[in-house]
């Protein structure tokens, strides 16, 4: 079956009419007739001017004009309902689309929200926060048995050193010490029983949400998530490094003595307390005083007051 535009141009020719006659006796473009020619409705008007122009063809190159006009209805019913049907199938894939981007924004949100919920709940039950009431306790107790003496902490009037801390000896007697015993004996048992190594106590309380890596002494590393108005605190004898998140969204004491804020909110951080220093990223070591609060500090263990 011939197509419209195959149609018009055998009657053309049958009757020896140039496309050049017909552009000057209708007065169309010649660019609009070859479409019509060639079948090439993407580069025609729209329909209503196109019908017009078949008419006028038809009648100068003696076509039934009513023929052709209905060959074209035809035609042009069909491309749109092929239209149509692509346009259904366009429609169902974006909406496949849509709810395949949905259900992954809701998968992602649920990793996320349930990460966060059981990253704060172990940290909650982590073993890690038992030390420190264990040590509390103990410094509570009276020296008895073979327990030694406790140490003077860091920030103390004097800065303890290895082989000056007095340590109590257990007496083979049910005869309670007096305190004059004690102090001979602590003085008599100072050069011979050697003093345990000092404990730093480090505390960190949080005001917003920061990731915190740290190592005590060369171990294993451990980090740890703070949320606002968490503590956390540590033990440790020679050094600590910590890396934090965000520098600015914690409060650091040392035995008591709180410090200047090491970073600005946000800031990534990789800070080194050694006793009696602070190293920021992989700086000179400083001062550890000089990064105390201005204010008057209040020694937790002496109850003593020192100057910054």
């Amino acid at each position: 079956m011939e197509s419209l535009g195959e149609r018009l141009k055998r009657g053309r020719e049958e009757k020896n009419i140039s496309l050049d006659d017909v552009v000057q006796a209708t007065k169309i473009n010649k660019g609009t007739l070859t479409a019509i020619e060639n079948d090439q409705s993407e580069f025609l008007p729209p329909m209503v001017f196109v019908r017009g122009f078949i008419r006028n063809y038809a009648r100068y190159v003696g076509l039934d004009e009513i023929e052709l006009l209905d060959l074209y209805n035809k035609t042009c019913a069909g491309k749109k309902a092929d239209t149509t049907s692509e346009e259904l199938k366009g429609g169902k894939k974006m909406k496949f689309k849509a709810l395949y981007i949905f259900l992954i924004l809701v998968l992602v949100l649920t990793i996320l929200f349930g990460y966060q919920y059981f990253s704060r709940h172990s940290l909650e039950h982590k073993p890690g926060f038992e030390p420190q009431k264990k040590n509390s306790s103990e410094k509570a107790q009276t020296p008895s048995g073979n327990q030694t003496s406790i140490a003077t902490p860091l920030g103390a009037g004097t800065s303890p050193v290895a082989g000056e801390t007095p340590a109590l000896e257990n007496r083979s007697s049910s005869t309670p010490f007096s305190s004059d015993e004690k102090t001979g004996v602590a003085e008599s048992s100072a050069a011979s029983s050697p003093a345990l190594p000092v404990s730093v106590h480090m505390q960190a309380k949080c005001y917003a949400t920061t990731w915190v890596g740290y190592v005590i002494d060369n171990g294993q590393p451990s980090q740890i998530f703070l949320f606002p108005g968490d503590e956390f605190s540590w033990e440790w004898q020679e050094k600590i490094e910590l890396k934090l998140g965000n520098a600015g969204g914690i409060k650091v004491t040392v035995n008591g003595a709180p410090l200047k804020p090491l970073g600005k909110p946000g800031e990534v951080l990789s800070v080194v307390f050694g006793r009696d220093t602070v190293t920021l990223r992989d700086e000179e070591p400083q001062n550890l005083g000089l990064w105390k609060e201005a204010a008057a500090e209040s020694n937790s263990y002496t109850g003593t007051k020192k100057r910054p």
